[in-house]
């Protein structure tokens, strides 16, 4: 799916292998099962709820499980390289970079 531009309401919306961009989200349910890319830019989201399904709920209870076994570092780490975009791949077909725990401040 191709959407530029739609608005989507009260909706669930299977993001695997869609391209949305410019697009209003109000009210809906997204799901994402980490089988295919997804592209989104530009858009906005109100009051949507997520929903992770397949290979994408594995990841999340993953990094629940890191958090919650003493690895608190590591997963604030990966979701710092979330937020700066160091965790995009710049060289597909190669592993992206493991994400490091910052060092504590002195």
């Amino acid at each position: 799916m191709v959407a530029n531009g739609q608005k989507f309401k009260q909706q669930q919306i299977v993001l695997d292998g869609g391209s949305f961009y410019n697009c209003t989200f109000e009210e809906c349910d997204l799901i994402y099962s980490g089988l295919m890319p997804v592209f989104m830019n530009g858009n906005t989201l109100k009051d949507c709820r997520w929903r992770f399904d397949g290979p994408a709920v594995n990841t999340m209870a993953f990094l629940t499980m890191l958090h919650n076994s003493g690895a608190r570092e590591l997963v604030e780490a990966t979701f710092e390289g979330v937020r700066n975009g160091s965790l995009l791949n710049p060289n597909p077909g190669q592993p992206a970079p493991a994400p490091t725990a910052a060092k504590p401040s002195k």
